[in-house]
């Protein structure tokens, strides 16, 4: 299960968390400041820089972006993120 680790919402006005996330899901369009994959390595081209996912791009409401999270900032809209289990 994604969320056995627990469950955060996040706003824009939230500011940045760190830890271990596996599941980040839109619940309005959302934008993000930062936004980290430990997994990723998104290519330059597709608007990443190594582990940095494209953050200038709006993720529709009700999207999920699965993963391993370090670092969610939310600009605009609003997120729940899911914790590892490890975290718990």
């Amino acid at each position: 299960m994604f969320s056995e680790g627990g469950t955060i919402t996040l706003t824009g006005a939230g500011g940045a968390v760190t830890g271990e996330f596996v599941t980040i899901q839109c619940i309005s369009d959302t934008t993000f400041t930062t936004l980290t994959d430990t997994g990723a390595i998104a290519p330059s081209a597709a608007g990443g820089s190594g582990a940095n996912l494209a953050v200038s791009q709006t993720y529709p409401a009700g999207f999920t972006l699965f993963g391993r999270f370090a670092v969610v900032d939310v600009n605009t809209g609003a997120v729940r993120i899911s914790l590892a289990a490890s975290r718990v």
